[in-house]
């Protein structure tokens, strides 16, 4: 059918040793081209055996398209013209093509059903191997205790003094308290070590509570060097709860000594995990050690209740509570007794925990356009404070206003443009990092009907399109992308297959990759917590 509707022009091409083997691909449009180079064997062998991967060169990436795309086309076209050394280019004589022109004679494509049926085995074959990894995970584990590890991150293992001065501060408090180590100084080494020692004489059910999916698993890998296989209680239920309950059921009955479990804020507050924390509270064979890493987290009413009965309880923040939340503290507190141990940023980088930083500020000016709508906003704001006191409507209206006006400063226009004038001094590297503001930029219609997103755009999306035309490779990593999602987009920063992430909140806290060298910040709020917590994600030492 290609052929008969002169879509299609076939040459050989043959060496006068071995085979013409490349694969070059051009594709042309009216504005754009696109080369491809290499390709995928689309069997079933190559589906289950092989790893394959081709490249792919884009003409709106101006450099690599002129570095390696223009390269490509032309070697294309020497074939093509009979011009490539050693290779003898022929045409398909015309007979030929008489010959295809007349198999089809219809004057559409022939249906096939090869492509559904391919796509319905390699589904099978997916199918297949994830139960293989189901069945893989559903191995259980029976620890006698924890024990150290000779080396870790390829060092001696040894706490530093700071960390044994908070564990022995939090000794001395009868095993309560918060620890507030800056981020990068070795929280979670410090928490594992210590539920290590107490595991030596005591029975015991380690309970680590983590905000964030990507936190958890960090955890697993730094507890795997312990020697401990956690039970990994986040996702769906049916993948960890059967485990969990046989688990429990095993401790309870003295059978297993000690039993670690990950557990997300999210599942440790359901109905499900409660039940068996209940039943390890009521069974009296063993002590609860519960530690919270990121334990502001818990400064709500409804989760500090769901915590479990412990003897022995350590919250981990580099900031508890920011300075006058008074009210997060006496929550926080109500649970964790106080502050035990104080380890700081700056005594961090006074005692070489950390990297030392430059900050540079870079100043944005408002348009007219924003200037008038800020000072629209701040003259309501104004008066709405001016109250004595507020009716809930009244009280609605000012929150709005100053999530508003937050919105507003976050997608200046002046920030792009400031950006955009940064990235372009500046050669693609990798390990980058940038938090963007949420929502979307501004718009200052005066018929508030036509203020709609759809004319706008999304602020990391801006900034992702300004980063893409200097050719970074950047992918985005937000609460509306999947675990899966995000777990890659880690795994091809890590590698350098990315050049940078961009964010907005989701990178805050917990994210662990000392290589990080670099973090722009276009949009942040007055928390000393935020401010805290992001430069801990580029200050850990690699």
């Amino acid at each position: 059918w290609l052929a008969k509707t002169n879509k299609l022009e076939i040459k050989f091409a043959l060496r006068k040793k071995g085979m013409f083997h490349k694969k070059i691909g051009v594709i042309k449009g009216d504005k754009f081209t696109v080369v491809f180079n290499g390709s995928l064997n689309e069997t079933e062998s190559a589906f289950e055996h092989n790893s394959e991967n081709f490249d792919v060169f884009r003409s709106w990436r101006e450099q690599a398209f002129e570095d390696h795309g223009e390269e490509h086309i032309k070697e294309f076209e020497d074939v093509w013209e009979g011009k490539e050394t050693d290779t003898i280019t022929l045409d398909v004589p015309s007979k030929c093509y008489d010959d295809i022109k007349n198999y089809w004679n219809l004057d559409r494509p022939p249906k096939s059903n090869l492509e559904k049926e391919a796509a319905k085995k390699i589904a099978e074959m997916f199918k297949k191997k994830e139960e293989e990894e189901e069945e893989e995970n559903n191995i259980e584990y029976d620890f006698i205790k924890p024990k150290f590890p000779i080396e870790i991150n390829g060092k001696p293992y040894k706490i530093q003094d700071h960390q044994r001065a908070a564990l022995n501060k939090w000794r001395d408090k009868n095993y309560h308290g918060i620890m507030a180590l800056a981020t990068g100084t070795g929280k979670t080494i410090t928490s594992i070590h210590g539920s290590t020692e107490l595991a030596q004489n005591n029975k015991i059910v380690l309970v680590v509570a983590v905000p964030y999916i990507v936190l958890a698993e960090q955890w697993v890998e730094v507890l795997n060097e312990y020697g401990v296989v956690p039970y990994e209680c986040f996702g769906n239920s049916k993948k960890w709860y059967s485990k969990l309950e046989n688990a429990v059921g095993r401790f309870n009955l003295g059978i297993k000594k000690f039993l670690p479990i990950i557990v997300v804020n999210a599942t440790l507050n359901g109905k499900k995990f409660q039940s068996q924390l209940k039943k390890i509270e009521n069974s009296g064979h063993g002590e609860i050690f519960m530690i919270s890493d990121e334990c502001h987290h818990h400064a709500n009413k409804n989760i500090i209740k769901k915590l479990p009965k412990a003897k022995y309880i350590l919250g981990l923040s580099a900031t508890p509570w920011n300075p006058g939340d008074e009210e997060s503290k006496l929550i926080l507190k109500s649970y964790y007794v106080d502050e035990v141990a104080t380890y700081t940023l700056q005594q961090a980088l006074d005692d070489d925990r950390l990297c030392p930083y430059s900050y540079h500020i870079h100043e944005v000016e408002m348009n007219t356009d924003e200037e008038e709508e800020y000072l629209r906003l701040t003259r309501l704001i104004t008066s709405l404070y001016r109250k004595e006191s507020l009716t809930p409507s009244e009280q609605s209206m000012l929150d709005n206003t100053i999530f508003k006006r937050a919105r507003l400063l976050d997608g200046i226009e002046d920030k792009f443009n400031k950006l955009a004038e940064i990235i372009k001094s500046k050669k693609p590297s990798p390990y980058k990092l940038f938090y963007c503001g949420s929502g979307y930029q501004a718009s200052y219609e005066d018929d508030e009907e036509l203020q709609i997103e759809k004319d706008s755009i999304r602020i990391i999306d801006r900034i992702t399109e300004i980063l893409d035309e200097q050719d970074w490779d950047v992918s985005k990593f937000t609460s509306t992308e999947s675990h899966r999602d995000r777990r890659n987009v880690l795994k091809t920063f890590k590698s350098k297959q990315i050049h940078a992430i961009a964010a907005i909140k989701v990178l805050d806290e917990g994210f662990d990759v000392p290589m990080c060298d670099e973090a722009y910040f276009t949009a942040s709020s007055s928390s000393e917590r935020q401010w805290v917590q992001r430069r801990g994600r580029i200050l850990r030492k690699s």
